[in-house]
């Protein structure tokens, strides 16, 4: 495991500086805690929920370029997609004529 640790801070801790141990005892705490499997699998899901969160509204933006305003419902049943179907609407849309294209896409997905 690796740990990395501000060099100033242990440079303060070597030299009696007040104060160090607790910075470096953070620092050193934080290290670990990045290479923990509970910090990373967190950390993951962090960015799946907001490369998620950023593809929806990549859709809503072009969906309400092409039609105008969405209502609810289907503004609704578009943030329940998962990030594969919101990058597959997000291509098929360009070929919908009408918003029926649309509820009809959703529905069979």
């Amino acid at each position: 495991m690796r740990y990395l640790l501000d060099t100033c801070v242990i440079s303060d801790f070597i030299k009696g500086e007040t104060g160090t141990q607790t910075r470096l005892k953070q620092r050193w705490d934080m290290a670990v805690l990045r290479e923990s499997p509970w910090y990373q699998q967190i950390l993951k899901e962090g960015i799946q929920e907001g490369r998620q969160e950023g593809e929806i509204q990549l859709v809503l933006r072009l969906l309400k370029r092409r039609f105008g305003v969405l209502d609810e419902g289907l503004q609704q049943q578009i943030q329940r997609l998962s990030v594969e179907k919101l990058e597959t609407l997000a291509e098929e849309l360009l070929d919908f004529s009408t918003l029926q294209d649309l509820e009809t896409w959703l529905k069979q997905n």
